[in-house]
């Protein structure tokens, strides 16, 4: 068959591998090129735009899922200090500003890490991205992918974790080859597991190594 055309700049370490599930949108590279389309039936409609060749910025009703900036050290620091907030997603409470924009530069900036932003406001009031699978007790497939996301708790039961979710999980499947999407919550983290529920993630096994953590498997 054809081979695919990686555009510049998508060549690591999260490139486009292998064949997609399917194409909804014309996808012009370059400075502020639309991607423009429709996700998935029945899933939020979302616009992409690749600025550069290599940054994306996806957008649905609310939100506009972007790279984090060092310039979004205390938005972060406002919602990452929190008890409530990182520990049940597996991360230490932010103890200062300083420590919030270490950890957008170590952690955040990685590729296919993207701020959750208030269209409204435009302020980032959590965090989604893509990464490769932490499984340790099932091997996962050559192309699968993890999905991780958290948000500051003024923000929980509004939908819009779901809402970055579900463009998220159309940019893996469609611009990123990903052919098996995972996604895991630690043992107590409700909230968390019915966020997946409604995704479409369905139950597939449970791994100990320190912390129970309950694995799921994205069922297109």
């Amino acid at each position: 068959g054809r081979r695919k055309q990686v555009p510049p700049g998508l060549d690591a370490p999260l490139a486009p591998l292998g064949k997609p599930r399917r194409r909804r949108a014309t996808r012009l590279y370059g400075v502020k090129a639309l991607l423009a389309g429709k996700c998935a039936a029945g899933r939020a409609r979302c616009e992409a735009y690749r600025l550069g060749g290599d940054v994306v910025e996806l957008q649905t009703k609310r939100l506009i899922l972007r790279p984090w900036e060092d310039a979004d050290a205390e938005a972060l620091y406002t919602y990452a200090s929190d008890p409530d907030v990182g520990p049940a997603a597996g991360w230490p409470v932010h103890t200062s500003v300083q420590m919030s924009r270490e950890v957008i530069r170590d952690v955040l900036q990685a590729p296919e890490t993207f701020a959750v932003v208030l269209r409204e406001t435009g302020e980032p009031v959590g965090s989604i991205g893509l990464m490769k699978p932490r499984l340790k007790d099932v091997k996962p497939t050559e192309h699968a992918l993890e999905l991780g996301y958290w948000i500051g708790k003024p923000y929980w039961g509004r939908g819009l974790i779901p809402e970055a979710a579900r463009a998220l999980i159309d940019h893996a499947f469609d611009d990123l080859g990903c052919d098996q999407l995972w996604c895991a919550f630690y043992a107590g983290n409700a909230k968390s597991a019915r966020v997946q529920e409604k995704l479409g993630f369905a139950p597939h096994h449970v791994e100990d190594h320190g912390r129970v953590e309950h694995w799921q498997l994205y069922q297109s």
